[in-house]
């Protein structure tokens, strides 16, 4: 049987790490409250800046097939930094949503190719219910994902 590694941590590493992650804890994007409207079928993230952000729950991974009663029970972890289905087991992390990163790049080239270019557009361009900009979604290109649907060609492979 192969011998385990060990990776040791100095006192001083950690220590360094914690004060690091302190210098950029101002930057993180949480979430105050999230709540699922059935009605709209929608999740609307109340962010601690006063933004809302309206997420389709067709873009988010793991909750396409959810019912009602499950996507209503939402946790936030981390302070807010991350949401958790725990009857799905299913979690996201916010400052992920907010970019417009709704799931694995499998998930998100799977938007890109089922989902028309008028209903992902509307997302995208913030639509008449707020959405959120999507970001680049592909390490291959630079091109965002307003573009890559306008323009999948252009998309370097």
């Amino acid at each position: 049987m192969p011998e385990l590694a060990s990776v040791v941590t100095t006192d001083a590493e950690i220590d360094a790490a914690i004060r690091q992650a302190h210098i950029y804890e101002k930057y993180d994007q949480r979430v105050v409250r999230a709540t699922y409207s059935d009605r709209t079928d929608r999740f609307l993230l109340r962010m601690e800046n006063g933004v809302t952000h309206v997420i389709p729950r067709r873009l988010l991974q793991g909750l396409t097939e959810a019912e009602p009663a499950a996507l209503n029970r939402i946790e936030l972890l981390g302070r807010g930094t991350g949401l958790n289905w725990p009857s799905l087991d299913v979690a996201h992390s916010v400052s992920g949503l907010v970019a417009g990163v709704y799931g694995s790049a499998k998930w998100m080239r799977h938007l890109l190719g089922t989902t028309s270019t008028g209903k992902l557009g509307s997302t995208v361009s913030g639509g008449k219910h707020g959405g959120t900009k999507l970001s680049a979604v592909r390490k291959d290109t630079d091109m965002s994902l307003t573009e890559l649907v306008r323009e999948p060609r252009r998309a370097k492979r």
